[in-house]
């Protein structure tokens, strides 16, 4: 994974290193030894964030809706919501 590719998909400007390769190297050799819960977790975050983003963007009558908040909220009420008895 280059610089390049994260500044496409995240929009963040990364310098070319060797410390940012090792880091993504790691990262992916060791994918596997992550709790599959928190991952998803992490990963259905990151989503609705940059998601949310070009939403605002989009609609102006969410300008003001505090993205983390509604993120930290969901995933609260997740397993109340979740539970089957």
């Amino acid at each position: 994974m280059t610089a390049c590719f994260v500044y496409t998909v995240f929009k963040i400007k990364i310098g070319r290193s060797e410390r940012f390769q090792e880091i993504m190297e790691d990262f992916v050799h060791n994918v596997h030894d992550t709790h599959g819960l928190t991952f998803a977790v992490a990963v259905t975050s990151i989503v609705f964030l940059l998601a949310a983003r070009h939403a605002k963007r989009r609609f102006k009558s969410i300008k003001m809706l505090p993205e983390a908040l509604v993120l930290v909220r969901f995933f609260l009420c997740l397993p109340l919501y979740g539970k089957r008895n």
